[in-house]
């Protein structure tokens, strides 16, 4: 960006198609001067950032792992999408790819803050998964168990837990620990699930407060809505969800528009974090375009959100 410094990240890529390895290095020419870093190509010993796709070498993805540092992984045009906090869909379109290279700039950046035992121990499920996720996932299983015994596992691909912690966990009452890395695997009879849906419920039932990765005057919008017919949801989260994918706002901003308390908003944006259905913006960046769901007239948006209403009423 002119006028600043900007800082150099080295970014090795793994596993890409010929065409799609030489689409990429174009791509980092073109956004060259517009992203919030000064991205090279690099060999993976030195770089900052791994570019993998889902098909790439385990062994080398697990020996990346081990370095503690974040993988953009890439997934085909109508691959599944993975439980990775940074994901990128083939074919590469250049907004897309800055917007992400930007967010990983931002988490590499990020100093670690100082936060208090108590604190930590809070949010020390959200802080691990977040960590796994980053990295796109581990070889092996890691399990979270909470006071009452009940566990969650998360795997490469996919969670597991038994029936009744997933009951705890939707209904709020499962409050886990720190993931762990377990030589064992889920036990027999246990549901497999997806990574993000275990992030959504740890982030929607966690503390009445910010994680500490978000800011108060963090400016945050819904990159896409969460599949509430199976996460499930009342008015209030689609009146949250409708406000956060509409524009970009402050966590005060965004519990104003949609008429709830601070801490509904507040845990709302964490889920959303965690499960990588947000995207931040930062205030010296000019506004960003508005997302589809305000492209859509007034009128037809209002019956929107009133049909899902109904719709809730009915279930209920």
């Amino acid at each position: 960006m002119a006028g600043k410094d900007v800082r150099t990240l080295r970014i090795y890529a793994t596993g890409l198609p010929p065409d799609s390895l030489r689409v990429f290095h174009s791509m980092l020419k073109v956004i060259e001067g517009r992203s919030l870093a000064a991205w090279r190509p690099g060999a993976m010993a030195q770089a900052d950032v791994l570019l993998a796709h889902a098909g790439a070498d385990p062994v080398l993805l697990d020996e990346w792992d081990r370095t503690g540092k974040p993988v953009l992984m890439v997934v085909d045009e109508r691959a599944p999408w993975l439980p990775a906090r940074f994901v990128l869909r083939l074919p590469f379109r250049v907004m897309q790819l800055l917007s992400l290279l930007d967010e990983v700039a931002a988490f590499l950046a990020a100093p670690p803050a100082a936060i208090p035992m108590a604190r930590q121990s809070r949010w020390a499920a959200a802080e691990s998964l977040r960590a796994l996720m980053a990295r796109g996932g581990e070889s092996g299983w890691q399990v979270a168990t909470g006071s009452d015994g009940h566990q969650l596992w998360i795997g490469a691909t996919h969670a597991a837990a038994l029936p009744e912690a997933l009951i705890a966990l939707r209904a709020g009452a499962l409050q886990p620990g720190a993931f762990a890395r377990s030589d064992a695997s889920p036990p027999v009879g246990a549901i497999a699930l997806a990574v993000a849906d275990v992030a959504w419920f740890i982030g929607l039932n966690g503390p009445a407060e910010l994680a500490p990765w978000l800011q108060a005057e963090g400016i945050y919008r819904l990159r896409r809505w969460p599949d509430l017919a199976r996460l499930g949801a009342d008015e209030a989260l689609i009146e949250l969800c409708a406000c956060a994918a509409a524009r970009e706002r402050t966590s005060g901003q965004l519990a104003a528009s949609a008429g709830v308390p601070a801490e509904a908003a507040q845990r709302f944006l964490v889920a959303a974090s965690l499960a990588g259905l947000l995207a931040s913006a930062s205030r010296e960046q000019e506004p960003a375009r508005p997302v589809a769901a305000e492209a859509v007239p007034a009128s037809g948006w209002s019956r929107l959100i009133g049909d899902l209403r109904r719709h809730l009423r009915r279930a209920a």
